[in-house]
């Protein structure tokens, strides 16, 4: 108790100083470094002016009278603080050195307090050996490609919700369409198609230290080679590991500052592994940086295009864009052999081309960089469009003069470089059967096609047609469901003359009840489709033979509720292998859904032969046969030139 009292006293004494008297100022803090441009210990520093940048964490100033010692390279000029950077540019002149840098103690100092001394190393890049640059310019190549096609929903192909496949297989397939055949590239060369792209999507396939799967990258490697091994260009990239984020699905790369920062090396280690594997590929092999980029709210068109705009935002995104490209291109090179003069594809922002309805629509081409390159004439530029007819082709063309005139202007003549459209269409490609463009207004399809082609042919612009043509069971004999649209396509840039390969096929299909009341999808699927009841007459079922009642077609009509429809029942005839429903509105209402065939009699295997929907302007449009559930349905295939 003593001492305590003797330190109150004490404090007691020092409080009642003189009024006069104040606080001593506390002692300057000396600043400390926080950060370092190199980093130390970095390692690849490009040859050349290298601007150190050390980062101190107070406004600095520095005292050139003391002299920096710098080893294994030499200093530029004098070095400079501004704020709380100082900068000492210095001239690196040899490959695989050690520079060092030697900050004597007092050099950066305060008003009232000396920083301590510091040192940082960085080691110059390796040299590399010259490089000869014998495979054909990214221009000539583009202009070879000709017209090409998407071998899309297949390696693209992902389920967030499982987090891994039992086999590749497996993963190919889970958007419905079956394994690829060498046969159906052969196909589409036989069709008049010079080029495929092949998407594929790697973040299932890739462990967590971001290692790509030996069996995945092998099926990779088959289906280039299918497309190799036909004499086509083959596309090769990055593709639903970007997009818009999506219940269980988040995309990992972005179009954003803080993403690019934590997944660079990740990326970087991803086509490192893909250059390896195809380094020794000849020139029909591209790479492709990324398939449509989206920024952290997954923007269409342009970053922050929903809600309010973000100039600032907006401005990064697009650099992280730019970096992602850098990253990719840097990356490849790298991985030496034929990469070191592989033609290589950067995309735009969302795949844009473009747009002329906002001012910041633009953006995506306008700041797009291309990547800094160790050889010319190597780059390729790839923007994505879907054009909207459903007004008529007509009314579309004024937009589509515009569109190509903008990609010409600020990327072919900006950037000097050639560009690719990638995936094109139009804006309902995607819409369901029934629904298309294809199957409402084939006319004007067709006339739009013709344009589109033609247009892209005098730039010299290579056009991927995403994707259609031939899908699910048709890819398996193969053969198109879509021979008209595939010739239509092939003529427009080979010419009304040329000649291709478009073999047809019909189905029979096998199905095996496994359960009471189970279904066969005659038309549509779980989706509910909204088709409008007074655009159909009736739908005709053509079996092997009459099964009266022991089958009918179930036909969903309007919701009445989640999961509850109106429905019409016919069932088969009992005196004919054929029946037809007439669509019914007073009991479906003004829209159905899907179609199905049930089983009316448990456990059975029947045989479909045809089935075809009548639209009220007497046109046929074909069944969509797959299993609704409870069922196993298998197709037996007849083929025709």
């Amino acid at each position: 108790m003593m001492m305590v009292s003797v330190i109150m006293l004490s404090f007691s004494l020092v409080s009642c100083s003189s009024s006069d008297d104040s606080d001593p100022a506390p002692a300057a803090k000396a600043p400390k470094v926080v950060s370092t441009s190199p980093s130390n210990n970095a390692t690849e520093i490009p040859v050349g002016t290298v601007n150190v940048q050390i980062t101190y964490d107070q406004e600095v100033s520095i005292d050139n009278s003391k002299n920096v010692t710098v080893t294994g390279a030499v200093v530029r000029k004098d070095a400079s603080a501004s704020g709380k950077v100082v900068s000492i540019p210095v001239e690196c002149y040899d490959y695989e050195t050690v520079v060092t840098i030697s900050i004597p103690a007092g050099f950066v100092h305060t008003s009232g307090a000396k920083a301590d001394a510091y040192s940082l190393s960085f080691t110059t890049e390796e040299q590399e050996e010259p490089v000869e640059d014998t495979f054909e310019h990214a221009t000539t190549a583009v202009k070879k490609m000709g017209v090409g096609w998407n071998l899309g929903n297949t390696l693209d192909a992902h389920d967030a919700s499982k987090s891994s496949w039992t086999t590749t297989a497996e993963h190919e397939t889970c958007w419905g369409q079956p394994v690829t055949k060498r046969e159906l590239i052969t196909m589409m060369k036989e069709a008049g198609f010079g080029a495929i792209r092949v998407p594929v999507t790697w973040y299932q396939e890739m462990d967590s230290e971001g290692k790509v799967k030996d069996a995945w990258m092998k099926r990779v490697k088959e289906v280039v080679d299918y497309v190799i091994g036909e004499g086509l260009y083959c596309i090769l990239n990055v593709h639903h590991d970007t997009g818009a984020d999506n219940g269980l699905f988040k995309s990992w790369i972005k179009a954003d500052e803080d993403n690019y920062t934590q997944n660079k090396s990740k990326f970087e280690y991803l086509w490192k592994q893909i250059g390896e594997t195809f380094k020794d590929y000849d020139e029909h092999l591209l790479f492709e940086s990324y398939n449509e980029m989206l920024d952290a709210k997954s923007c269409w068109n342009y970053p922050t295009s929903v809600g309010t705009f973000d100039a600032d935002y907006a401005k990064k995104s697009l650099e992280a864009v730019n970096n992602y490209a850098q990253s990719f291109v840097t990356a490849v090179r790298k991985t030496g052999g034929n990469n070191a003069i592989r033609n290589l594809i950067v995309n735009t922002y969302a795949g844009s081309a473009g747009g002329n309805w906002s001012e910041n629509a633009n953006l995506p081409v306008e700041q797009l960089k291309l990547p800094t390159d160790k050889v010319s004439n190597h780059l390729i530029v790839e923007v994505h469009s879907y054009p909207n007819i459903s007004n008529g082709f007509s009314k579309e063309i004024t937009y589509i003069d515009w569109l190509f005139n903008n990609i010409k202007e600020k990327l072919i003549t900006r950037l000097k470089v050639p560009v690719i459209i990638g995936e094109w269409g139009t804006s309902n490609v995607d819409a369901g059967a029934g629904k298309t463009d294809y199957d409402v207004r084939k006319s004007d399809l067709f006339q739009f096609v013709d344009y589109w082609v033609k247009k892209a042919k005098e730039l010299d612009i290579a056009t991927f047609y995403w994707m259609g043509l031939s899908d699910g069971a048709y890819r398996s004999v193969p053969a198109f469901n879509q021979p008209d649209l595939a010739e239509r396509i092939a003529k427009a840039y080979h010419g009304d003359s040329y000649e291709g390969k478009y073999p047809t096929a019909s189905f029979e299909y096998v199905v095996t009840y496994n359960q009471d009341w189970a279904e066969m999808f005659l038309y549509g699927d779980w989706n509910d489709s909204g088709f409008k009841v007074s655009d159909y007459q009736s739908i005709t079922v053509e079996m092997d033979k009459a099964y009266g009642d022991k089958l009918q077609i179930k036909i969903y009509g309007d919701m009445i509720e989640k999961d509850t429809y109106k429905e019409q029942y016919v069932p088969l005839s009992a005196s004919s292998a054929t029946t037809t429903a007439t669509f019914d509105g007073a009991v479906l209402g003004s829209t159905f859904q899907r179609i199905t065939l049930q089983t009316n009699a448990g456990l059975q295997t029947a045989r479909l032969k045809s089935v075809k929907l009548t639209k009220a302007d007497g046109s046929e449009v074909a069944g969509m046969v797959t299993s609704a559930w409870g069922c196993d349905v298998v197709g037996e295939i007849t083929t025709s030139e």
